[in-house]
Parts: C-alpha cells; structure tokens; sequence
C-alpha cells in the first residue's frame, strides 16, 4: 500500500487543481463537509477562522477484540471516543464516534481513489474537527514517503444528527502542502 500511496501522491502533485474542482462539485450534490473542515481533517489543524481540531494523541491507542472485530481508538481524546473497526472476517471496517458508524464500503468518494481500508489504524490520526454547531469525524493515515510524504487519506463525516442513525464518510486524498492553511514543520 505505500507503494500505492506514492503513486497517488505523484497523480495528487500533477492534478491537484481538479481535486479541489472535484470536491467542490460534490459539495452541492452530496451535502459534503466543507472544504475547509476537509483541509483541517488532514492537516490535523485548524486552517480557517471558526474551526477547531482535537486530534488524540499519537503513540496512545487502546485496542479491543470484540465478536467480529478488532477496534483502535486514541487513549487521550477528550469528549467523545473515536476509532476504527478492522473486521475479523472480511470487508466490514468502519469508523465509529462512540456507538455510531459510518462503513469504509459506503464512504463516498472526494477523488479519484476509491475508499479504502487503514493500511495501520494504530498509526492513523483520530480526532474531531468543529465549524459552528457542526461536528465532524477525523481519521487520517499517510503511508507516503519521500516527494509522497505530504499526501493524506482520510475519511471524514459529520456526527450523525439523530439517536440511531449512521456517519454517511467522505473519503479524499490529497497532497496537503497544495493547501492554502499548510504550515510546514
């Protein structure tokens, strides 16, 4: 998959224009997180005026078997537990804000990549990120080395609005540093 991701990072480098043309169509259409709330997501920042990012603390993962699954989420993630699901038996993963979820296969897509499993949810980012009363779930991975560093897969999803109800993900990857809010190290 890394291989996979420096891939995406050179096509991400070459077509960055279009995914930002991209993501704004769907907005419209699919009611998507905006785009700034996006940007935030994968940078692990907040990159706008009114928008906040808690993001768990790296290095700091409880994970739990239970039937069917194996769960990783941050130890020190203050409000509201959010993590990731691997299934034990085939292509079932999802995210979870406490006991609500949103499924890999039924994210839907911000780019041209199709959805796809955490390579490593021990070393994916969790948090939330805020803009107003809307709240949004963050899980981002990057596997990218060298020029495909910078390039960030994430999913994310507004918290569901009613008891019983699922997080509809959206799915983007993206080369950060083509953001206006990127800060380099």
């Amino acid at each position: 998959m890394a291989e996979d991701f420096q891939r995406k990072g050179a096509q991400v480098m070459r077509f960055a224009p279009s995914v930002f043309l991209l993501v704004g169509c769907y907005s419209v259409a699919h009611a998507q997180p905006p785009q700034a709330v996006i940007e935030s997501c994968l940078l692990g920042y907040s990159t706008a005026a009114g928008i906040s990012v808690v993001m768990g603390a790296s290095g700091h993962q409880v994970v739990e078997d239970v039937p069917g699954y194996r769960l990783t989420w941050p130890e020190r993630l203050p409000g509201v537990r959010v993590g990731y699901a691997v299934s034990k038996g085939g292509d079932n993963d999802y995210v979870f804000v406490d006991r609500r979820r949103g499924y890999i296969r039924t994210a839907i897509p911000l780019t041209r990549w199709k959805p796809a499993p955490l390579e490593v949810p021990l070393r994916a980012g969790y948090g939330v990120v805020t803009q107003g009363t809307s709240r949004y779930v963050c899980v981002v991975e990057s596997t990218g080395q060298g020029s495909a560093a910078f390039v960030m897969a994430g999913y994310i999803g507004r918290f569901a609005p009613a008891k019983g109800k699922g997080i509809q993900l959206y799915y983007a990857v993206a080369d950060t540093k083509t953001f206006k809010g990127f800060k380099p190290d």
